[in-house]
């Protein structure tokens, strides 16, 4: 379970910042009201994968603000993507003249020879995962079940059961 306090120093909260690109979290509780910086109240909650288990404690103006550069870039951005746009539309009205040729069903009969030969050996091979699996294979796991029990058990590639454990128990969970 991850957590995350800090006083709102600058250098801190540009750490935190950098090293949360890209992160998200399944909840987070935010207070926003010492925001110190336009913007900050929007890369703290939009990390948050789902609004439910987002809880808002404060928050002030300048949390939400958008930063005056942002917006001046924003504007050269759009600009710059109007005139693309205008740049390339010949190409636009070339495809609809001429749209390329449909993908033929030869691809996704081999696809589909591929999938039927792999569930000779994995019955499950890419079906969707439920809840329930998801809870028999943690369960079989943690009580000592080894990798080739785990595949056979549940019908699946070892790609797919170690995928599924370190999505659970974390990377290092399966060498």
């Amino acid at each position: 379970r991850a957590s995350i306090s800090q006083i709102p120093l600058r250098l801190a909260w540009a750490i935190t910042v950098h090293t949360s690109q890209g992160m998200t979290l399944d909840g987070a509780r935010i207070d926003l009201r010492k925001a110190f910086v336009e913007g900050m109240g929007y890369v703290a909650l939009s990390r948050v994968r789902d609004i439910d288990n987002l809880y808002l404690y404060g928050i002030n103006r300048k949390a939400l603000a958008v930063s005056p550069d942002a917006l001046a870039i924003d504007e050269l951005l759009d600009a710059a993507s109007q005139q693309a746009a205008e740049k390339y539309e010949y190409l636009r009205t070339e495809m609809k003249r001429n749209p390329p040729p449909v993908s033929s069903d030869k691809k996704k009969s081999d696809w589909r020879e591929r999938i039927d030969k792999m569930r000779e050996t994995y019955p499950n091979a890419f079906r969707p995962w439920t809840d329930e699996l998801d809870a028999e294979l943690k369960q079989d796991f943690q009580q000592g079940m080894d990798l080739d029990a785990l595949c056979e058990k549940f019908g699946r590639q070892p790609g797919s059961i170690i995928a599924r454990l370190k999505k659970f128990f974390g990377e290092d969970v399966v060498a």
